[in-house]
């Protein structure tokens, strides 16, 4: 997508104008190409990720592979915990078939929250599916700006990979919707697209058009934010030191093997440890021996270690290399209080999300459902629960028991949250006549002497 296609031809179409496009297609590539390593490195297969290393790090066929980990991955998902378990919504008044139509919501949403992590800003595209929602994850699009920096005026998006078929955009502002060519030229056949005859934003009444931008944090004088730059960036040099470490450990292993002979000037000299070292000697004088490197491989590990425990601890995770014995709850608080924090600081970042994606809900069921939604909604999310030992559980649930604070209901549905209520207030039921029957058929115990000789129970 040019965009010299978007801009409308004007007399004062001049160098300035010119050079302004051709840096805004220069940031889009750019913007485009790191996009595309923060996925690689998240999803993407080891041939994907061989040109991130190949421009530091020769390596030829037959030679040794290159090591890939897979800590982009582990951290994005670490550190994704608002939607781990789903959130509870409430309505000003009573919807009861709101969670039908979003059955696939908590889904997306905690797809999206790993997508903000790593990406900075998706946009998640709400539609009708036939009786529900439907939601689109889009990681890659471009948008336009008119007078807020902060508020785009439009959003296009490839829906083909222009490799096979031609490059199709689809385009949405407050009053227009349509697909278009790579050069900004409308498609005739719009109603294969799902578009309408007149190539109308169908919610423009409702002065939006159906996406929202999930951001990582709240933007500050623009509105891109960065997403897992730093993660990708230490993983690449990760990847990179681990490379060498291999290299190391096996020339450590073979040593460099050399020979020593004459008239050698005009050899070239290769140095590998599947490669013999040739070096002119003294006439008559011939040697064929192994050269002992010496390398550091503990230093080696210990600078890997520090790079990957420098990484946890910038996106407030905790790391250990090897913990003897089961920690207590209380101890894995202390260790994660950074990410406890972290992730107070997502629930707000996370509320606006909902927000944005209701006033969207809302338009879209108007409009192709001609169903009515509630005006407002709150959402409970869930907190992070720490694993802890049989013991501490039990007496957590005892304490509570006692003060009326939970219900044996209640820790029934912490043991199974996806059993109906009705199907656990019917065990608890069978579980109460069980109990009561096995009590009634228990035999009295006989009294001792001293009871008889005291009259207990009579």
């Amino acid at each position: 997508m040019e965009y010299t296609k978007m801009i409308p031809e004007t007399k004062g179409k001049n160098a300035v104008l010119e050079s302004v496009i051709s840096m805004a297609n220069n940031e889009r590539i750019a913007r485009y190409n790191n996009l595309l390593m923060k996925i690689h490195y998240y999803e993407g297969t080891a041939k994907q990720r061989e040109k991130y290393l190949q421009p530091y790090l020769k390596i030829q066929d037959g030679d040794i592979p290159f090591t890939f980990t897979n800590l982009t991955n582990k951290i994005i998902r670490r550190k994704s915990n608002v939607y781990r378990k789903a959130p509870v919504r409430y309505f000003d008044s009573e919807v009861s078939y709101y969670d039908e139509i979003t059955e696939e919501k908590n889904t997306v949403m905690k797809q999206a929250e790993r997508m903000a992590h790593l990406l900075g800003v998706p946009a998640i595209r709400v539609f009708w599916n036939k009786n529900k929602f439907g939601y689109r994850i889009i990681r890659y699009y471009e948008l336009l700006f008119e007078n807020d920096a902060e508020k785009p005026s439009a959003i296009m998006y490839p829906i083909n990979n222009g490799i096979t078929e031609p490059e199709l955009w689809v385009y949405w502002d407050y009053q227009n919707h349509y697909v278009m060519d790579d050069k900004g030229i409308p498609v005739k056949n719009q109603a294969a697209y799902g578009v309408n005859d007149k190539m109308a934003n169908p919610y423009s009444k409702f002065n939006l058009f159906p996406f929202a931008f999930c951001h990582e944090s709240m933007p500050f004088e623009s509105f891109y934010v960065s997403g897992a730059d730093d993660i990708v960036d230490a993983n690449q040099k990760i990847d990179l030191a681990l490379t060498n470490l291999n290299y190391a450990i096996r020339y450590s292993a073979i040593k460099q093997a050399y020979i020593k002979a004459l008239n050698l000037k005009d050899v070239n000299v290769t140095v590998g440890y599947n490669k013999i070292m040739a070096v002119e000697g003294d006439p008559g004088q011939t040697e064929i021996g192994v050269i002992d490197l010496q390398l550091q491989l503990t230093e080696m590990v210990d600078s890997i270690k520090f790079q990957i425990q420098l990484l946890e601890r910038n996106n407030d995770l905790s790391i250990n290399w090897g913990i003897e014995g089961a920690p207590s709850g209380f101890s894995l608080v202390v260790q994660n209080i950074d990410l406890l924090s972290g992730w107070e600081d997502d629930l707000d970042i996370c509320r606006k999300w909902e927000r944005d994606i209701y006033e969207i809900e809302k338009a879209v069921a108007n409009v192709d459902a001609k169903k009515i939604l509630p005006d407002k909604m709150n959402i409970d999310f869930s907190e992070i629960k720490f694993p802890v030992n049989p013991e501490e559980e039990r007496a957590k649930w005892d304490w509570e028991f006692s003060h009326n604070i939970s219900t044996p209901l209640d820790y029934m549905k912490s043991q199974s949250p996806d059993t109906p209520e009705d199907e656990l207030k019917k065990r608890l039921e069978e579980n109460a006549k069980l109990t009561s029957s096995i009590k009634a058929a228990e035999k009295p115990k006989p009294l001792t002497f001293e009871e008889r000789l005291l009259g207990a129970n009579v």
